[in-house]
């Protein structure tokens, strides 16, 4: 058994398999008596033009002993689950927790009442966060991750498989345990429990980005006209391809080569695909797109407006750096008088949130709600820190920048 003793038996013999709906009922049942659940999942968006959940990892202690149950989610329904990986259910420790938050909230099953050992990590100093590299700092564990990029949606699930999907979790309570205590030796629990919450509620958030996907492709807001008209039709083109074919669109076509072909302001289809259209699958597709796309000119009327750039004045830019540099040199002095991390004084979220807010400062009698506000802030950490921020902004306001020295 795998026990607090050491392991007798591989985690692969002792993680127990659930294929059905009454297995996962009877698991949230068990579940629900737990102190705390260590939890992971995996998907196949390596392999699939939307992920699906396919597996979810679970461990907890019964007793002195540790248990490990595997939920089949392709075979059997997760939604038994919902109330005990939810808000009234226990303290759930995830490693890296926005993916397993998201891909659980579109199965039906949100997240809440979560620790990220991650975020542990990273508050206490440690410069590399991924699950092996801080189990093996910690606690001395070496961790497999030769499956790190399997394809969890093929069946049957196998020894190997099974071994490693137990190895995500069952070390998991552990690390929590020993990482929550080094937080409160170090008086940084409130802020990592805060940060847990933002990473959280980011991670299940809705998306309200009113641009279509491909105006969201990084460096498409510097496109011109012509060029957004034709990224716009080779964008449908591959996610058609993508979705007929049931894989990720960047199998079809990367986006970084999506927006040369953009770019290359061709006269003619045949002009932009001589050397390309050879290796691109039904290429007629791809050229009748850009065809579209030169004839279109230009993006609709409407979605014009996701591409405009608002000029920045000078005085605004200059502002702006200012505030940053004066807040993060403020925080590393703080953190290096604390002796703890950069992110625990103020989060980059946090950072680049008050400096938003700076640029045009509520009125003096509103400006500690809109601080307050800031999601991610923390009340402990306002409340410490606020008087320090308002003296940087007087000072930022007040203090005349230097002159820039003629040639």
């Amino acid at each position: 058994m795998v026990d607090l003793g050491g392991n007798t038996m591989s985690q692969a013999e002792t993680a127990e398999l659930h294929h059905s709906a009454r297995q996962v009922e009877d698991l949230a049942r068990r579940l629900e008596k737990a102190s705390a659940i260590a939890l992971d999942v995996e998907g196949n968006g390596l392999f699939a033009y939307r992920t699906k959940l396919c597996t979810m990892q679970l461990a907890w202690m019964e007793g002195a002993t540790l248990r490990i149950a595997i939920v089949d989610a392709l075979a059997a329904p997760v939604a038994p689950l919902g109330p005990v990986l939810g808000k009234d259910g226990p303290l759930k420790i995830l490693h890296d927790l926005a993916f397993d938050a998201r891909i659980l909230a579109e199965s039906g099953v949100p997240l809440a009442n979560a620790h990220d050992t991650t975020i542990f990590a990273r508050f206490l100093g440690h410069e590399a966060t991924g699950l092996a590299r801080v189990l093996l700092r910690e606690l001395g564990i070496s961790l497999d991750k030769r499956l790190q990029l399997h394809d969890w949606s093929r069946r049957p699930l196998g020894v190997d498989e099974i071994e490693y999907l137990a190895g995500d979790v069952a070390h998991l309570i552990a690390l929590h345990d020993k990482l929550r205590e080094r937080a409160v030796e170090h008086d940084i629990l409130e802020e990592v429990d805060v940060e847990c919450r933002y990473r959280l509620d980011c991670a299940i958030a809705s998306d309200d980005d009113p641009r279509p996907a491909y105006a969201r492709l990084k460096h498409a807001s510097m496109l011109g006209p012509s060029e957004r008209a034709l990224l716009r039709r080779l964008f449908d083109v591959r996610e058609e391809l993508a979705r007929r074919a049931d894989v990720p669109p960047y199998r079809i076509l990367p986006n970084e080569r999506i927006l040369a072909l953009s770019r290359s302001a061709p006269r003619d289809a045949r002009e932009l695909f001589r050397s390309t259209a050879n290796d691109l699958p039904q290429p007629e597709l791809w050229m009748g797109a850009v065809g579209s796309g030169l004839t279109d000119g230009d993006v609709p009327e409407p979605e014009r407006r996701f591409f405009e750039r608002r000029p920045v004045s000078a005085e605004r830019a200059q502002k702006r750096r200012r505030l940053e540099g004066a807040l993060t040199a403020w925080r590393r002095r703080e953190a290096e008088a604390r002796t703890v991390s950069e992110q625990v004084v103020l989060p980059g979220h946090c950072l680049a949130s008050l400096v938003d807010l700076f640029l045009e400062p509520p009125d003096a009698s509103a400006v500690d709600a809109a601080i307050d506000a800031i999601s991610g802030i923390g009340a402990r950490r306002a409340a410490r820190y606020r008087a320090e921020w308002l003296g940087i902004l007087e000072m930022v306001t007040t203090t005349e920048p230097a002159e820039t020295p003629s040639k």
